[in-house]
């Protein structure tokens, strides 16, 4: 089954169930005495669909997110295509080149920046950096910026969204990070002809 399928019927039955546990509770709120453990039941039931439902909407979502992020980054080109891959890509590559989504990529590659350049001060001289964003702050400063600024290749920035979520640590960290970085500056700033 699809993963947007699957998220639709997941965020129906979600729907159900949420007016199920309203109607419930108003029942119980009501000044009949009789049905009380029943619908106490009910609610504690459908409060747990409700969580359930939720979880699999979200699976769902990020699984087909991933997926999308998997075509972006192979360089899949949905520009006159009708199918349900080339919306879902579509629809991501939307919503990541938004500028919502460009200013909180670049606020979360300076918050990791920052996070670092503290972590460091604070540890002793021995432990190396966290990820590697600290000695690479002016790179990721330059990419920041250039995302900010405006829309640019949508691999990118989900480069930069599987950057943030890699753990690299130690030496070959800041190493691996750095080069990284200079790919997703690479896709950004493209050598003028």
């Amino acid at each position: 089954m699809a993963a947007r399928s699957l998220e639709r019927i997941a965020r129906r039955h979600r729907s159900a169930l949420v007016v199920l546990v309203a109607c419930a509770l108003l029942v119980r709120l009501a000044p009949v005495h009789d049905p009380k453990p029943f619908v106490v039941g009910l609610i504690g039931v459908s409060g747990l669909a409700v969580a359930v439902e939720s979880a699999i909407a979200f699976w769902a979502r990020d699984r087909r997110d991933a997926r999308a992020d998997e075509l972006i980054a192979a360089g899949f080109v949905a520009s006159a295509r009708g199918d349900q891959v080339s919306r879902a890509v579509t629809e991501r590559i939307e919503a990541l080149g938004s500028a919502r989504a460009r200013a909180r990529l670049a606020e979360d590659l300076r918050w990791h920046v920052d996070l670092e350049r503290d972590l460091v001060c604070t540890r002793g001289p021995r432990v190396p950096a966290v990820r590697g964003f600290a000695p690479n702050a002016d790179l990721v400063e330059h990419v920041a910026a250039a995302i900010e600024r405006g829309r640019c290749d949508p691999r990118a920035l989900v480069r930069l969204n599987e950057l943030l979520v890699t753990p690299y640590a130690g030496g070959s960290g800041a190493e691996r990070v750095r080069d990284a970085l200079r790919e997703i500056r690479a896709l950004i700033d493209p050598p003028e002809a």
